[in-house]
């Protein structure tokens, strides 16, 4: 496969974020509106007409209905969001059975009406679980009103179902809108070219700490000093800071310090923790090392260390630099410390 399709791999399985964004904004979108939606695809182009008692006893499956009774605007809830009445409910009563409905009005002081013979229509909907929990307990009362009021659903006065074409729309859009955003999760977010080290002529070298970077998982270290210390956790990181040091027995780490701020408003720092965490090269373990690029929206130099494992897939490192002197020095530095570095060839 040739570079230009690994870094197309390595751009789409970078996306896995804004995927997630995606796809979240699509459980929300189906969470306020997925039952409309799927009402407007089952719903006939006119209402239903219902009685009381048929939408009670759900005799009728449809959502799209129309139903006559007495509306007692001054009997029901009302809604409110910061003090102010967005919404407020009565009741459509049949007078005949005593049955009734719980109707959410088209505007918010329907309280205001003089109760009257009301014809309606509007879509039915599952009660929110504050709603049907309020209507629940006043059960009782409605009991001795002599009415029979069903609090799991309410209906929407005036409320039309969404177009059908609208709602296959919106239903085709999210379906494959949320199979694209799928894509990334099926591709890695790192891609590792291996790529033979250029010959430098006249470019002075840098030291090869100068925009180090690291990626992988790394050990927390408890201790620096007098001697090294590891713990048991283990943390991932992407393209952190990080430095190459020399242990006193010849062996190298990999080191990253951590800080983690805490801010108010995203200004004013109200906490800070700092921890260290590194991975130590034993030159005795069977590190595979080579040089090359990490591909992407922007290609880095890098270099590859991969540790062999009994019986589970090696483990990847990268470190990265800004300069193609700079990998020169880094690989320089590895050779130096007793580590053999491939010619990054790949296969």
């Amino acid at each position: 496969m040739d570079e230009t399709a690994l870094r197309w791999k390595a751009r789409i399985g970078s996306l896995k974020g804004l995927s997630l964004f995606i796809l979240v904004g699509l459980a929300a979108l189906w969470f306020s509106f997925g039952e409309r939606i799927l009402q407007a695809i089952q719903a006939p182009a006119t209402p239903t007409a219902l009685s009381i008692g048929d939408l009670r006893s759900g005799a009728s499956t449809a959502r799209y209905v129309s139903l006559s009774g007495f509306a007692y605007y001054d009997v029901g809830y009302e809604e409110t969001s910061d003090g102010h009445v967005v919404a407020s409910y009565y009741l459509l009563v049949d007078l005949q059975t005593g049955e009734a409905v719980v109707v959410r009005a088209a505007e918010a002081d329907a309280a205001a009406r003089e109760p009257a013979q009301a014809d309606l229509i509007g879509v039915v909907h599952n009660s929110p679980a504050d709603l049907e929990e309020i209507v629940a307990a006043d059960a009782s009362w409605f009991i001795k009103q002599g009415l029979a009021v069903e609090p799991s659903i309410y209906l929407a006065e005036d409320e039309h179902p969404l177009p059908a074409w609208a709602a296959l729309a919106l239903l085709a859009g999210s379906i494959g809108v949320g199979a694209v955003s799928l894509l990334p999760f099926f591709f890695p977010a790192t891609v590792f070219a291996p790529r033979p080290i250029e010959t430098l002529s006249a470019e002075p070298v840098r030291p090869a700490a100068d925009g180090l970077r690291a990626s992988g998982r790394f050990q927390q270290l408890k201790r620096l000093e007098p001697a090294l210390e590891v713990g048991k956790r283990h943390q991932r990181f992407s393209l952190s800071p990080a430095n190459l040091l020399k242990l006193p027995g010849g062996d190298l780490l990999i080191y990253i310090h951590y800080i983690l701020r805490t801010k108010l408003y995203g200004v004013v720092t109200v906490s800070k923790q700092e921890s260290d965490w590194g991975i130590i090269l034993q030159r005795t373990e069977p590190w595979q090392i080579e040089p090359g690029m990490l591909l992407g929206w922007k290609d880095r130099r890098a270099v590859r260390l991969q540790r062999q494992e009994l019986a589970r897939k090696p483990e990847a490192v990268y470190l990265t630099v800004d300069s193609a002197s700079a990998q020169s020095e880094l690989v320089q530095r590895l050779r130096s410390a007793g580590f053999v570095v491939g010619m990054g060839i790949g296969p």
